[in-house]
């Protein structure tokens, strides 16, 4: 794979539709950003919630933590990846209840796309193992 490569995506859930930039690690194991990036978080009730990411050496995300033996199903890069970024965030930031950034997680992969039975099962995985890492 080749070094550094720069990917963007995740126009859908980006304010104004502006992509995330990340940069990937020699490895592909894990990813910053690039650029400061704001994504918007459609709730159900129609209600909109602004995350803003910094760039830079602050924050690195492992894109969706998905165990060794799972990622046939799920690798940690994806149509997903905007939604594990912000999730990463929110679980880094700690500054929101967990329900909340895990139900932002699952509702931003619908909104990229993600198939839903795929999008419930990894909100279904972040609601049973994510308390282990929330706020670490």
């Amino acid at each position: 794979m080749c070094k550094n490569s720069l990917i963007y995506c995740g126009y859908e859930v980006g304010l104004n539709n502006t992509p995330l930039v990340i940069e990937m690690n020699t490895y592909w194991t894990k990813c910053k950003l690039q650029q400061d990036w704001t994504a918007v978080w459609r709730r159900d009730n129609g209600q909109k919630r602004w995350i803003t990411i910094p760039s830079g050496e602050r924050f690195v995300s492992d894109g969706a933590s998905v165990p060794k033996a799972f990622t046939w199903y799920a690798p940690k890069f994806g149509m997903w990846t905007p939604a594990a970024v912000v999730h990463d965030w929110l679980y880094h930031e700690h500054k929101w209840k967990r329900e909340d950034a895990d139900k932002c997680f699952y509702d931003m992969m619908l909104q990229l796309h993600v198939k839903p039975s795929k999008a419930w099962v990894m909100y279904k995985a972040v609601r049973m193992f994510g308390g282990l890492f929330y706020g670490s």
